[in-house]
């Protein structure tokens, strides 16, 4: 019973393997024999994706030192590597690229280019204050107009904080002075 249930958790799923991490004069007599060359490999539903990927390793003989795994579909788009890949046929196998690390793109070394962005920052500065400078000197009694109103803000400010400081006074009183202040009449 046991066996059945197995069984029916196994999904066969077929891949051909294409070598682009190896020389070129390797790639060249190998790249015949890799396109008669197609493998099923049986995955089960409680696979992970690295014993899938070990699977693909064993399958093909590949040490996965140094290299990347590229699944691709008939249409060349890529699929992740992971425990529910699409079954396939025989005839539309998944093609598997093994590529150097690095191998399509040159890694450069880090770097940040800090020189621009101050100078584009200053430059940002710069038309800011110009443009402030030339609003000022458009209406010529706005510096006035704004010391004033914001004077007027400060002491309307004042005025609030007294009143609040004298609220929170009057609240401070510790003393209880009971619920009735004259002597009820029963």
């Amino acid at each position: 019973m046991a066996d059945v249930n197995e069984n029916l958790s196994k999904r066969k799923i077929w891949v051909q393997l294409k070598r682009l991490d190896q020389t070129e004069k390797d790639a060249e007599w190998r790249e015949e024999e890799e396109q008669k060359f197609v493998r099923s490999i049986n995955l089960r539903d409680q696979d992970e994706a690295n014993e899938v990927k070990r699977r693909l390793c064993e399958a093909f003989q590949i040490l996965e030192e140094g290299v990347v795994f590229k699944l691709r579909n008939h249409r060349g788009s890529l699929i992740p590597i992971k425990k529910n890949i699409p079954v396939n046929s025989k005839s539309v196998p998944y093609i598997l690229e093994v590529v150097r690390v690095h191998q399509n793109v040159t890694p450069k070394a880090k770097s940040v280019k800090i020189s621009n962005q101050t100078e584009t920052m200053k430059k940002r500065i710069e038309d800011i204050l110009k443009r402030v400078e030339n609003i000022e000197s458009v209406t010529p009694g706005l510096d006035l107009r704004r010391t004033e109103r914001v004077d007027t803000e400060i002491k309307e400010l004042e005025n609030k904080l007294v009143f609040l400081q004298k609220r929170l006074n009057e609240a401070e009183v510790t003393q209880w002075k009971g619920m009735f202040r004259k002597n009820p009449l029963w």
